[in-house]
């Protein structure tokens, strides 16, 4: 399964993506923090039946890496 991620903001303090199962059904939403990486925000679990929270879990987990070697991307993905 392949989870994606969408930019949908950004600015100094912080970033927020969109991720989900289909690309255009992207329903939950998190918030990153560039000047603490490890200060995240879930602010909307996605409803999508394929994305557990571990899934979840692990698109946080790729954002704040991507944040801290500054490879932000306005579309990324991984791989469960």
């Amino acid at each position: 399964m392949i989870v994606l991620m969408n930019l949908l903001e950004k600015n100094n303090e912080y970033v927020i993506y969109s991720y989900g199962y289909e690309e255009n059904k992207l329903d939950g939403r998190i918030k990153i923090y560039l000047d603490d990486f490890y200060n995240y925000e879930i602010i909307k679990e996605s409803k999508d039946e394929h994305i557990s929270k571990s899934a979840t879990l692990k698109a946080i987990s790729k954002l704040i890496k991507a944040a801290k070697n500054n490879d932000l991307k306005k579309e990324m993905s991984y791989q469960c």
